[in-house]
């Protein structure tokens, strides 16, 4: 699973800039995990992109000592600190991704 999307950009900035306006308030030792708190499986995502005639490299490997079984982190505090209760769809942020990516490197 791959739960931390670089293409959820807008949304980390959108829970950072709430946090820091309410940042006075929070004790001097509060930790937040910004996430959606779904695991998405990456399988998932090549799919989407493969839809949009984006064929990333695959290599399938075994699973590396080094590699994490699985990531998943709990959004709950930040929820309750910002009041934030909705996320941006997984697959918007993908494609919102692809998008750019097509028009930055001029793709049809």
């Amino acid at each position: 699973t791959y739960s931390k999307l670089d293409t959820k950009l807008p949304e980390v900035i959108k829970f950072v800039k709430k946090v820091l306006d309410i940042q006075s308030k929070l004790p001097n030792t509060e930790i937040m995990s910004i996430c959606s708190n779904r695991p998405i499986n990456i399988l998932k995502i090549i799919e989407l992109m493969k839809k949009n005639k984006i064929n990333p490299k695959e290599k399938k490997i075994s699973f590396q000592r080094a590699d994490v079984l699985k990531t998943h982190c709990d959004n709950s505090k930040i929820k309750k600190f910002t009041k934030i209760k909705r996320y941006l769809d997984w697959k918007i942020g993908v494609q919102k991704t692809i998008n750019w990516w097509k028009s930055h490197y001029k793709i049809k």
